[in-house]
């Protein structure tokens, strides 16, 4: 059987952690989403009205380096800027049949 990979560890600690009440179920989800942030290696931002708060769930992901907006137009720009500084291939022409 194969070994388990570190998002499944975290996620089985998360739950123990919660079970436990050493963290909320916010903070899990959290932890699990920074976890999938992190391994994918993907533009990630997040919207929410929240954003200027301290709350512990918000600061896992900020800890994470995940960049959150109160703006829906800044999360979109943000986006958009991920979008543009991404290297792209260039398009092949395809040979005439």
């Amino acid at each position: 059987m194969a070994e388990p990979t570190f998002a499944e560890r975290l996620g089985r600690e998360s739950e123990r952690w919660v079970a436990e009440g050493l963290i909320t179920a916010e903070q899990a989800a959290a932890r699990d989403l920074a976890d999938v942030v992190r391994r994918h290696g993907k533009p990630f931002v997040l919207h929410t009205i929240y954003a200027g708060e301290r709350l512990p769930a918000l600061d896992v992901l900020r800890g994470a380096g995940v960049p959150m907006y109160r703006s829906l137009e800044a999360s979109a720009k943000a986006l958009a800027a991920c979008w543009r500084a991404t290297p792209r291939p260039r398009a092949t022409r395809r040979a005439a049949a």
